[in-house]
């Protein structure tokens, strides 16, 4: 299941990756990231490498993807990351929601910052 990272809730990163994904005997082999847009407490910053904080945990996550043997070929695949509800002290499970084609929506409770001396 794909997550929220705790890094990118602490500091209120949401926003939309779109990427490539190719397979090859159902195995992710690649993907690359086409276009992202990430705010972090309110300040956008839009670019194809895009937030590490996201970029980085998603591209992970899809080596994990199967499918069955025969697929082959490439595809895209759109993440959301969003927050509602109140602020937590701790990171929560997130709700995942996988929509068709192959949108990916994953909205968290947001994290209370905490700064310590």
């Amino acid at each position: 299941m794909p997550f929220s990272p705790p890094i990118a809730e602490a500091t209120h990163t949401t926003g939309w990756l779109i990427i490539r994904i190719t397979a090859d005997g159902g195995i992710v082999t690649k993907a690359e990231v086409l276009r992202t847009e990430t705010q972090s407490r309110g300040m956008s910053h839009p670019s194809k490498s895009g937030s590490q904080l996201l970029t980085a945990p998603t591209l992970e996550y899809l080596k994990s993807w199967r499918f069955s043997s025969d697929v082959n070929g490439s595809f895209v695949v759109k993440f959301t990351y969003s927050f509602a509800g109140t602020e937590t002290e701790q990171p929560t499970n997130p709700t995942v929601e996988v929509l068709p084609p192959l949108d990916v929506n994953v909205i968290a409770r947001p994290v209370k910052l905490v700064v310590e001396y």
